[in-house]
């Protein structure tokens, strides 16, 4: 049954064609193609009857928020803060921000969790916070900021001096 259904209205559709292609002079024809709907065949076994839910409004809360995210990164901007020119040519802004999450957490954030802490555990080791923080910016690792693990940036640690002055850029945005 379904596979006659299918082959009537593909049959249909290329009919519909077939007479829609008469003279090419004549545009003004209804059965040109310009003038037809588009054909739709289902070839699937099932269909889908769930009506499509509305996406939902944003609620004042949530709109106070997004306008208070930017407002803060036209303050960062308006402020001279960028990410600096390490931190693009190491593409960090491809999953961090410094004032919102992307994949990574914002910059921001990292910055506030970590003020005044002079430890960061790395590997269930503690180090000093900016020598943990390299650490886990050269070799990644998960845990600290959900399930998403951060890449190794620098395994072989041979980029020490560009990580240093990232983390202590990142460190030094909630001063």
């Amino acid at each position: 049954m379904k596979k006659s259904c299918i082959t009537l209205a593909l049959t249909c559709g290329f009919a519909s064609l077939l007479i829609g292609c008469g003279d090419k002079d004549d545009q003004s024809h209804p059965n040109t193609l310009a003038n037809a709907p588009p054909t739709i065949v289902q070839t699937t076994s099932s269909v889908d009857t769930k009506p499509n839910p509305v996406p939902a409004q944003p609620t004042p809360a949530s709109t106070m928020q997004a306008s208070a995210n930017s407002a803060n990164n036209a303050a960062l901007n308006q402020g001279g803060l960028d990410m600096p020119a390490v931190a693009k040519r190491h593409n960090c802004p491809a999953c961090h921000s410094i004032t919102k999450k992307i994949v990574g957490p914002a910059w921001m954030n990292v910055s506030i969790k970590y003020k005044g802490a002079e430890k960061f555990e790395y590997n269930g080791k503690e180090y000093p916070l900016v020598e943990g923080l390299m650490m886990k910016v050269s070799q990644g690792g998960s845990g600290h900021w959900g399930s998403m693990p951060m890449p190794a940036n620098d395994y072989k640690g041979v980029m020490q001096s560009d990580i240093r002055e990232l983390v202590l850029f990142v460190l030094g945005l909630s001063k």
